[in-house]
């Protein structure tokens, strides 16, 4: 079946959590994870579109 298990290997630096999909083959594991760095990399990159689209608003 098609379930949400949450691994927890060391105490909070590393929680992941894996979704289980039961196929007629086997099994397959997708385990979802997000590290500092994507979270600083998309904020950067986000705030590169919003200064970009303020600075074409102000000039107008």
């Amino acid at each position: 079946m098609n379930g949400q298990t949450t691994t927890n290997t060391t105490a909070a630096s590393d929680v992941r959590t894996m979704t289980t999909f039961e196929t007629g083959k086997g099994q397959i594991n997708v385990i979802h994870e997000i590290t500092l760095g994507d979270i600083l990399l998309s904020t950067v990159l986000m705030a590169m579109l919003i200064f970009m689209v303020l600075d074409r608003l102000i000039r107008r």
